[in-house]
């Protein structure tokens, strides 16, 4: 796990590299918060810990892409110490729906996309992918031209399979994260 991650860091990184001679909008982040089930999943993992990175740049004059990793580790309801690790792949595109002015310094913007939720429960011999999709935010208050504090709240739903052991179809995750955006 931790070379994957480690790999996902570095593609997260080159990119922007590559991508900031072409314009002066694209960013990276890296947040911490805390990752909520919601509905069915509700009856196999609490809320726990999560943190994440994302990466973002310009489709021209207002969408914006971006792709984001989210890792949560939730406990087992009445697991008894048993650890799922739920992480989150996603990729989409977002729109600024409020930009700084000279009297206000917040940045709003909406996203939505697509991507890949990956179960591993603690004993487990195997990890469960589902394809996911994603809507949410970013609430970020300017610092400067380069920086910006940000908050992310992000709805993610995996359609899961019922004969993996989830009590429904699908299983609804909330990164809600804070943290730093950095602009190139």
């Amino acid at each position: 796990m931790l070379k994957r991650i480690l790999i996902l860091v570095g593609i997260a990184l080159a990119i922007p590299a590559t991508a900031a001679a072409q314009s002066q909008n694209v960013a990276i982040n890296v947040r911490g918060g805390i990752n909520v089930p919601t509905f069915n999943i509700t009856d196999i993992a609490e809320s726990g810990p999560g943190f994440g990175f994302g990466l973002q740049f310009p489709l021209g004059e207002k969408l914006f892409a971006r792709v984001n990793a989210d890792f949560g580790t939730h406990d087992v309801v009445d697991g008894g110490g048993v650890d799922v690790k739920v992480n989150h792949f996603i990729g989409g595109v977002g729109l600024p729906i409020v930009e700084p002015t000279e009297d206000s310094r917040w940045r709003v913007s909406i996203n939505a996309g697509a991507g890949v939720m990956t179960f591993d429960v603690d004993g487990s011999s195997e990890t469960l992918s589902y394809f996911a999709i994603n809507a949410g935010g970013e609430i970020e208050y300017v610092l400067s031209d380069a920086v910006s504090l940000l908050l992310s709240p992000q709805g993610d739903i995996a359609f899961v399979d019922t004969a993996d052991g989830f009590t429904g179809s699908t299983a609804w995750v909330w990164p809600i994260t804070a943290g730093a955006k950095i602009s190139f």
